[in-house]
């Protein structure tokens, strides 16, 4: 049967020909990173069909919205602390090191990378709203409010107002501004 990869606590229900297995995907150093480096479990559930077909339900830990994202060869995400919530077997998550530009945008110095081929599902507190960007086309998204980006999209740190004192007065200080093409 098929198997899907779920972050601990996000399964909401499921069928009785489910199974349940922790794995610690990618060995010990990869479960480290995933706890030290971004603040996530080091072992993820494995729900798996054993006997044909199954449902099952996740959610995420708060309130909110998920999304389904297609991960395929060729193409990966970036996810910040706490938006994975599951994705199928063909997908393959580790920890991302993000440099200056993980500092500053409150996504973290490390983020989880999703590669592999399947279905990623993510999650955000409130709604998600997918932007598309056009050749040259340029969106600023609050630093907070990231839920997954794909790993080569073209994207800086800038004050969210012109003015330094107005970006920190406001309460908004640093924003991620992309550049497209992307999503």
């Amino acid at each position: 049967g098929e198997t899907v990869k779920a972050e601990s606590g996000s399964m909401v229900s499921m069928d009785t020909s489910i199974q349940l297995k922790s794995a610690l995907q990618g060995g010990i150093l990869q479960g480290l990173s995933r706890v030290f480096l971004q603040g996530e479990d080091a072992f993820l559930s494995c729900f798996t069909a054993e006997t044909g077909s199954g449902e099952i339900l996740f959610s995420s830990k708060d309130l909110g919205d998920l999304a389904l994202i297609t991960v395929d060869i060729g193409s990966s995400w970036l996810v910040p602390h706490g938006g994975f919530v599951c994705a199928s077997s063909g997908v393959k998550i580790s920890a991302k090191y993000q440099g200056s530009k993980g500092m500053f945008s409150q996504a973290g110095l490390f983020n989880l990378l999703a590669e592999g081929t399947g279905t990623l599902v993510v999650s955000s507190y409130g709604a998600i709203m997918p932007k598309d960007l056009k050749q040259g086309d340029e969106y600023i998204i609050d630093n907070g409010h990231l839920v997954a980006w794909p790993s080569t999209a073209n994207y800086q740190i800038i004050t969210a107002s012109p003015q330094l004192m107005s970006s920190f007065m406001t309460g908004e200080g640093f924003a991620c501004k992309f550049t497209g093409p992307g999503r």
